[in-house]
């Protein structure tokens, strides 16, 4: 698989790469560089030429500095190092484009509310405007040990699967699992409890309504678990063996809640600009990515 990671000097970006680097098999997997330098006014007392020797000097002092962090058989030679004059989302999207990278790689804040990638708030351009999976990795992620605990997200049927399917690209530590996570999006058993309480004596029927509510939320829940069962046969053999989870509630609620309470790894999940992206990348774009406590996979729907 081909990687184009971006850089930017910072220890979160180069923990980035470390962590991503986790998930390949030198030899066989491919890291490219990418880094946008800062633009530089110019200045009266420096000569073109002396701007250009600093900032050919910045370049290399950067892909150093990040080269010596990856094992040998996926260390980027000098010849696999992008520069780019863009701005830096823009920039390694194009980059992405040119070389047909497989995955981006970006590091990410994980103590603000507002997410920030490389050189700042690239988070909402890239996970909208790539044609490839994108992996944003938390800055305080932990190293993997023996095992990756990971969730697939599963809305739409065909987004999850491309999903769970991209998971054969990566090699994961044998003792790696995969849950399948299902969210049927309902009022919490908080608010029927309330509900319920608030229309006793106001609302007719309210016990009758309140129960065909119920039996509907549990019909869901079964239906979606029977679809998550079936047809694996295609998927990697660590997806086959997934336990499948389904609960009720608000999306992004859960999601969290599951990451934490199941100390998940990374969470991954399949997208499409006019239908996932809607769910888990449109409104809820900036919930998901700044909420979310681990690092994340986003797979899209490929162009055409």
């Amino acid at each position: 698989m081909k990687v184009i990671a971006g850089i930017d000097g910072t220890e979160r970006g180069d923990n980035a790469i470390v962590y991503a680097c986790q998930l390949l098999s030198p030899g066989v997997d491919e890291v490219q560089f990418y880094y946008s330098p800062p633009h530089v006014l110019p200045f009266a007392r420096l000569e073109p030429e002396t701007m250009a020797l600093a900032k050919e000097s910045l370049v290399k002092a950067i892909f150093t500095k990040a080269a010596e962090r990856l094992p040998d058989g996926l260390k980027p030679g000098t010849d696999s190092t992008i520069v780019g004059e863009k701005r830096a989302w823009d920039g390694i999207l194009a980059a992405a484009d040119d070389i047909s990278a497989e995955l981006i790689v970006v590091g990410a804040h994980s103590s603000t509310r507002r997410l920030q990638l490389f050189l700042g708030g690239t988070a909402r351009k890239v996970a909208y405007n790539s044609n490839v999976p994108v992996l944003i990795v938390r800055e305080k992620q932990e190293p993997i040990a023996d095992s990756l605990r990971v969730l697939v997200l599963c809305d739409d049927e065909k987004d999850w699967r491309r999903a769970a399917k991209s998971l054969e690209k990566f090699t994961l530590p044998a003792d790696s699992r995969v849950t399948l996570f299902h969210v049927v999006e309902t009022l919490s058993d908080e608010d029927v409890a309330q509900f319920t309480h608030a229309a006793k004596e106001s609302v007719p029927n309210s016990e009758s309504l309140i129960k065909d509510y119920t039996s509907h939320v549990e019909a869901q829940r079964a239906s979606s678990h029977q679809r998550m069962q079936q047809n694996r046969e295609e998927l990697p053999e660590i997806v086959q063996q997934a336990e499948s989870k389904v609960v009720q509630g608000h999306v992004i609620d859960e999601v969290v809640r599951e990451v934490r309470d199941a100390h998940i790894d990374l969470v991954v999940v399949g997208a499409r600009r006019h239908n996932s992206v809607g769910r888990f990348l449109g409104s809820t774009t900036e919930a998901l990515l700044t909420q979310c406590p681990c690092s994340l996979l986003i797979v899209h729907e490929p162009p055409g």
